[in-house]
């Protein structure tokens, strides 16, 4: 049994491909409320991730990437490294965002072990259960489980990430040898063209910021805008009567003390 088990070409890109695919489903069932995964997230991702339990249901129903394109699920597979076994080292920032890391790691070998981030493991332990359990991802020659310690080595993959402390603090006691593919640090900056709306503008800029509470690598924190300083005034305002509006429907969730010591200084510096 064990060697028809393993008779499958797990490398060829149909397996891949499978993979991927796999991973995706069982991301439905995580956005589906119905699906006891999909209870398991809205009961524990409140706490874990510190969003509201609106802007929870926002990030599973709008922002948990569950419906894309063939082409781009072959083109992942297609241009994934390829190794026999991969490391993925997730951070908290975003509560959806291990789905496409997991995704990613599945096209790139067909053992995975993923180390969720301690402060939020919900969706990351979710997804390795239902993959666990995916009869279609095991004929795909896939296994997936938990790791609570790293201790790859040559030739696996490492994927890692995190602020760029946390990349450079793994990276350094990693083994030779061992694939290192880093995704740190971003910044997310907005630019308002002289075509756009100012209200049109206003309402796409607070849809980004309402995800995750702002704390996504790709949520605005800069917008330029084209034009004169009184059209860029306007915006702000408009901004400001929307976010209003958005806060009512997604409540911000609760802040902790280093959040809040953040603001403080922000507005200061501003």
């Amino acid at each position: 049994m064990r060697g028809i088990a393993r008779s499958v070409d797990a490398q060829h890109p149909s397996a891949r491909v499978q993979r991927v695919w796999s991973a995706v489903r069982t991301a439905r069932r995580v956005a589906d409320p119905r699906d006891p995964l999909g209870r398991r997230a809205r009961r524990r991702l409140p706490h874990a991730s510190q969003l509201s339990p609106e802007g929870v249901e926002l990030a599973l129903r709008r922002h948990l990437e569950t419906d894309p394109r063939a082409c781009d699920v072959e083109r992942l597979a297609v241009n994934a490294p390829s190794g026999n076994r991969c490391w993925v080292v997730l951070a908290a920032n975003v509560c959806t965002a291990p789905l496409r890391a997991i995704a990613w790691a599945t096209a790139s070998a067909p053992e995975v072990l993923v180390r969720p981030s301690r402060r939020d493991p919900v969706l990351a332990e979710l997804l390795v259960r239902g993959l666990s359990q995916c009869h279609d991802f095991a004929r795909a020659g896939g296994r997936i489980s938990l790791a609570d310690a790293l201790t790859p080595v040559a030739p696996d993959e490492l994927h890692l990430y995190g602020s760029d402390r946390t990349i450079q603090t793994i990276s350094a006691a990693t083994a030779p040898g061992v694939r290192l593919r880093c995704h740190g640090t971003g910044i997310g900056v907005a630019l308002v063209e002289r075509r756009w709306h100012l209200r049109d503008a206003a309402e796409a800029l607070a849809d980004d910021v309402v995800a995750f509470d702002q704390r996504g690598c790709l949520s605005p924190r800069f917008v330029l805008v084209e034009g004169t300083a009184d059209r860029a005034a306007q915006l702000g305002l408009a901004l400001h009567q929307v976010l209003d509006d958005s806060g009512r429907r997604v409540p911000r969730g609760p802040l902790d003390l280093a959040t809040r010591g953040e603001l403080t200084r922000y507005r200061a510096t501003a």
